[in-house]
Order: structure tokens, then C-alpha cells, then sequence
């Protein structure tokens, strides 16, 4: 089966979102299904990753700690 991919990166004024979509073209009647999905938040507090796949959705949340030295 052939896999496309599709990436859009927005900027917000609260941060950055990077939107990336695999799916493929179903040969029988020619719609686009969504594989996989994967969803990058990025904030002055830190990043969230989003990723559905066959309807799961999983979620992290990475936050930036800074140390003074």
C-alpha cells in the first residue's frame, strides 16, 4: 500500500504546532484515510506530543527545566 505524508506547521502567539499526517489512498474508491497522526505543541512552558493511531491517542508532556547555576 502507498503511504503519503502531509506537514503543517503553524505559529501562534502562544507558540509553535507542527501537524504531521500519514495516510494513504484506499484503491477500491479512492478515499484519503488517515493512518497515523502526530501533533507537536511547543511552548514557553514546554512541548506536548500528541499521536493517534487507528483512533488511539496518546499524549506526553515534556517541560523545560532550567537550572541557575
Amino acid at each position: 500500500m502507498n503511504f503519503y505524508s502531509r506537514t503543517e506547521r503553524t505559529s501562534r502567539t502562544d507558540g509553535t504546532e507542527i501537524n504531521i499526517v500519514r495516510y494513504y489512498k484506499c484503491p477500491v474508491c479512492g478515499k484519503t484515510i488517515i493512518d497515523e497522526e502526530l501533533l507537536v505543541r511547543q511552548t514557553a512552558e514546554g512541548a506536548k506530543i500528541t499521536v493517534k493511531h487507528n483512533g488511539l491517542k496518546k499524549t506526553a508532556i515534556i517541560r523545560e527545566v532550567s537550572r541557575a547555576d
